[in-house]
Formats: structure tokens, sequence, C-alpha cells
């Protein structure tokens, strides 16, 4: 899986309603640099004071009931909010204001996009969320295409369903109980695979490219000759990092 290096960015634009937590890719410009979190994805997030601390790793799971207000002119309605802004949930397990923090200040971050995609929350005992990849609605003329349909249970994790037809995932949209109608219509029904989150990606003097290393490796400190025998592939700008580094490691040391 490839990795994406940038900063945190708290990306919201009229239409929007509200902040969509997402990563501002380095060497990219505008909305070819915006990478929207989804959910799975592997998020690591360091101090910018020092690009060797982790300062929170983990998978996306966002939830959505923390931090709820009423809209002020529509209270019957309302959203989640963190420092003034309405967004568009928030972490599960970390401190709504720590989470804020770090984008609005646009913390460094490294980021590995999982294959589940964003999801699409529903009310269930069971299933928390649901995408599917196929066309065609109840109302439209266009052609009904089936399409792999992904669920995340609340107790076992993401299985993508291949192949599922137009009818029997309208039938399960717009079912009163999800969890019945799924064991009723796509259990044992189609095949079915369990999805793989993306996991830490793997930083080290021996694996090139490896910037910025986090906290469970130790940057190397030996002769700065020898240090970039195996990084032949590093930029200047890398390279030019990466010695500051050292050198503010040995100035602490004195």
């Amino acid at each position: 899986m490839t990795s994406i290096k940038g900063k945190l960015e708290p990306f919201f634009e009229t239409g929007t309603e509200g902040v969509i937590w997402s990563v501002y890719e380095d060497g990219k410009e505008g909305y070819d640099a915006l990478q929207c979190l989804d959910e799975g994805d592997y998020l690591t997030i360091f101090d910018p004071a020092d690009l060797t601390k982790i300062v929170w790793e983990g998978n996306i799971d966002l939830e959505y009931e923390r931090n709820y207000h009423p809209f002020p002119m529509n209270p019957q309605y309302g959203q989640q909010a963190i420092m003034g802004m309405w967004v568009h949930g928030i972490q599960r397990d970390v401190e709504p204001d720590d989470w804020g923090t770090w984008f609005f200040k646009y913390y460094p971050c490294e980021l590995i996009k999982s294959e589940i995609g964003r999801l699409y929350r529903c009310k269930s005992s069971t299933i928390e969320g649901h995408r599917w990849a196929g066309k065609g609605s109840r109302w439209s003329k266009e052609p009904k295409v089936s399409g792999d349909l992904i669920l995340k249970f609340k107790n076992s994790g993401y299985y993508r369903y291949k192949d599922v037809d137009h009818d029997t995932y309208w039938g399960f949209e717009e079912a009163e109980s999800k969890g019945k109608y799924f064991s009723a219509n796509i259990k044992n029904k189609f095949v079915t695979e369990r999805l793989k989150l993306p996991k830490p990606p793997i930083h080290g003097s021996d694996v090139p490219n490896a910037w910025p290393f986090p906290t469970y490796a130790k940057p190397y400190e030996g002769p700065k000759e020898e240090a970039f025998d195996e990084f032949l592939e590093w930029t200047e700008e890398e390279e030019e990092e990466f010695l500051n580094i050292l050198d503010n490691q040995k100035d602490n040391k004195l």
C-alpha cells in the first residue's frame, strides 16, 4: 500500500456543511493534493516540533455522537462541533479538542489509504455503515448494474459481498431492520471477503525513503557519510532535513 505524506487539513468550503478531515499531500496543489480520510485509513500524526515523535496513529474510525450541538436557527437538527466549527465525525477514543487541534494546526502526517472508502451510516444494532459500488436507483431510468457491497459490523469488522444486485441492495437500504434483512437476503448468498485494514508503515534505517522516523525506530547515529549509503533515492531536501535532526540530537547531548 502506498504511503502518502503531507499535513493534516480541516477541509471545508461552501457545500461541505462542516469540516471534512483530510490530508494535504506533499508535492501536489489544490484539489489534487486533497486526500479525504475514509473508513479504515491508517493515519500517523507527528509532532511538528520533533518529527521523530508520534502524536497519534491508528485506523480511522469516526463516530457521530460526541460534541453534538443543535443548530441555533433549526434546533430540531444538529451536528458535531469542535472549537466552534461544525465537523463530520470525531475519531473514536480521541479527545475531540485534541483531534481538532492537530488538524487546525496542520500537523505533519503520513497516510495509508484503505480499500473501504467512505461509508454511509445506518441505524442498526449490528451494522454501522455500508457502501455499494453498483449503479441505478428505484427512481431513475439509468441501467441497473450490480456492485460490491461493503458492510461495517459493530463487533466483527468490515466485509465485502461481491456483485450484489440492484434489487437486493435497495431492499437493504429501505429495510426497517438492516440486520434482519441482511440475515435473510445477503448472508451466505454472495461471495464474501473479510477486509483487512492497513497496518502501520515500517520505518527504520534499513528501509529506503523511510521518513520521518517514528518513536519506535531509532535514527541512524553513525558517521554521516555512511548514513546515506542505503538511502540513495532520498531528495536533497530530505537529506538536509535528516542532517539537521542529527545535528540537533548531538547539540542536545552536549
